[in-house]
């Protein structure tokens, strides 16, 4: 075998191994990246005219709870509130951030933590909670919208479980 063939293979064999490792990094196919994304979707459809929506509504995927968390607040901190540890978790280092995570059966479904919206093309969207808070489906939380410079903010209405202030 020729030394430019040997090169070639040795580049494909390198190039399949980085495509491997990104896509195990990236997941884009797991169930939690599947759910965010169609979360975004169905907070894309809402149209202006939406004043008012159910989270259970908006969630396209199935969901026991839903937990909000404010900025700085530590994995392990995340863990004890939900009841179990999970590795999708991560802590939002800055204020402004949204974090919101759903569980089902006591695992982790959907975590979308980071500044929703800055990049071009991206649903933009802000969750407005003070402190940590927990909804349960079973209680119907419902949220008021509001269009605000092409930010849909949601505002949790009159709900009915305890909110926990950090």
């Amino acid at each position: 075998m020729s030394i430019a063939k040997k090169k070639v293979i040795i580049l494909l064999g390198i190039l399949i191994t980085l495509c491997t490792l990104i896509l195990l990094i990236v997941q884009p196919f797991s169930a939690n990246y599947i759910n965010e994304r169609d979360f975004k979707k169905s907070i894309a459809s809402l149209t202006s005219d939406t004043k008012e929506i159910d989270l259970d509504d908006l969630v396209p995927f199935e969901w026991d709870c839903a937990y909000a968390f404010s900025a700085y607040t530590s994995v392990e901190s995340m863990e004890e509130v939900i009841g179990f540890k999970s590795n999708k978790l991560s802590m939002n280092p800055s204020e402004g951030m949204t974090h919101i995570m759903f569980v089902y059966d006591n695992e982790v479904v959907c975590n979308i933590g980071g500044y929703p919206g800055v990049y071009p093309g991206e649903v933009r969207f802000r969750f407005n909670f003070s402190g940590q808070c927990e909804l349960k489906r079973e209680d119907n939380p419902k949220f008021s919208v509001k269009n605000q410079n092409g930010i849909k903010n949601f505002k949790l209405k009159d709900y009915s479980h305890e909110e926990k202030k950090n």
